[in-house]
């Protein structure tokens, strides 16, 4: 294992001497803000920490399937990432509001529940253009600047779509991370 360990080093020194030291990434243009509870119907499930957006995903085209059958358009994706006790726990599903005008908000549909997330005092807001297939990156880039700038994460991470999870064009997306922070 060391042996690894020793050839691993050495390319990487290598690579640096050859192309000099990794760029620090590009600062994410973050806001604070407030986030009002959050309401959705959907599924959780517990997930190895490896890739949870895959999960995520996974998680939302199943929940788009059932909600099809329920003849519900899946028009405002969520997914809520929870890293509690060292176990990491995805939550994906519909937004909805409490409101009378949203005719979703009673909607009972078999295999899924109506879950609630509380209101967050505090939070870091990101929102991302394009491709869904930056989230990752960005969830990584805007975690490093916050504990570069020795803000405290408190809480489950918000990831939410503005438009429909079918929307073929995928470049025209525009999707909000939020990630709750201590006062």
């Amino acid at each position: 294992m060391q042996a690894l360990r020793d050839r691993l080093d050495q390319a990487v020194q290598q690579l640096q001497a050859d192309h000099g030291p990794t760029p620090d990434p590009e600062p994410i243009d973050y806001e604070l803000s407030s986030l009002p509870a959050l309401r959705i119907i959907g599924h959780r499930v517990r997930v190895e920490a490896s890739d949870p957006t895959s999960a995520a995903v996974s998680l939302l085209n199943r929940i788009e399937e059932v909600l099809a059958t329920a003849d519900t358009p899946f028009d405002r994706p969520v997914a809520v990432y929870d890293d509690r006790d060292g176990h990491l726990t995805v939550t994906a599903g519909q937004w909805t509001d409490e409101s009378a005008s949203d005719s979703r908000a009673g909607l009972a549909v078999p295999g899924l529940e109506v879950i609630t997330f509380p209101v967050v005092p505090r939070a870091a807001c990101v929102i991302l253009h394009g491709e869904p297939t930056q989230v990752n990156h960005t969830w990584q880039a805007l975690q490093a600047q916050l504990d570069a700038e020795g803000h405290e994460p408190a809480g489950a991470c918000r990831q939410v779509h503005f438009q429909p999870w079918n929307e073929s064009d995928r470049s025209a997306w525009r999707i909000e991370l939020q990630q709750p922070l201590q006062d």
